[in-house]
């Protein structure tokens, strides 16, 4: 594992993040202490070991301070630096961080994304239809009507297409051969 020297852009819950930051104007060797602040759904705040001139920053898989716990979703982070009384937040020393479910104690389906989730339902229904072919009926004046089979064919493939672009993030999923003119 290559050695990282800032936070990363993502994480999931539930692991270890661990890099080394470096800044020339604070030192670790010269009493500068820094802190990592995560500000989003959850609140961390990470005291980082100073490591010769450079500061180690852990935050542990286990509960908080660590990450196992931490819920999902964006977060801003920010450095700061300190010494007698002093606090800087040094160039390069803010951002944001994107924290991922924690995969590993992840109940079933959590994961799923709501089209998931609605094209089972949608694909039951259509097989549910392939052997009831009512659409709509009416017994003692009360009306049953149905999506018609149609519809959920539209509804399906509308899911499927929601699904395979957040999967595939804009890419094209199905090479397209194109011609130019006249191949010789």
């Amino acid at each position: 594992m290559e050695a990282l020297t800032k936070i990363p852009a993502s994480f999931a819950a539930g692991t270890t993040v661990k890099y080394t930051r470096t800044y020339a104007d604070f030192p670790a060797d010269q009493g500068w202490s820094l802190t990592l602040h995560l500000r989003g759904a959850s609140v961390r705040d990470i005291t980082a070991t100073p490591t010769d001139a450079s500061f180690s920053i852990t935050i542990g898989a286990g509960a908080a301070p660590g990450t196992a716990d931490i819920t999902p979703g964006e977060y801003t982070w920010e450095e700061r630096v300190t010494k007698a009384g002093e606090v800087f937040t040094p160039p390069g020393g803010a951002g944001t961080v994107r924290v991922l479910a924690n995969t590993a104690t992840a109940a079933a389906g959590a994961l799923q994304s709501q089209a998931e989730k609605d094209l089972v339902i949608v694909e039951a229904k259509i097989s549910g239809r392939l052997t009831a072919d009512l659409e709509d009926y009416q017994i003692a004046g009360r009306a049953v009507r149905k999506i018609p089979i149609k519809e959920l064919y539209k509804i399906r493939d509308r899911l499927r297409s929601e699904i395979r672009a957040a999967r595939t993030k804009g890419k094209f999923t199905t090479p397209i051969r194109a011609s130019m003119g006249r191949v010789y």
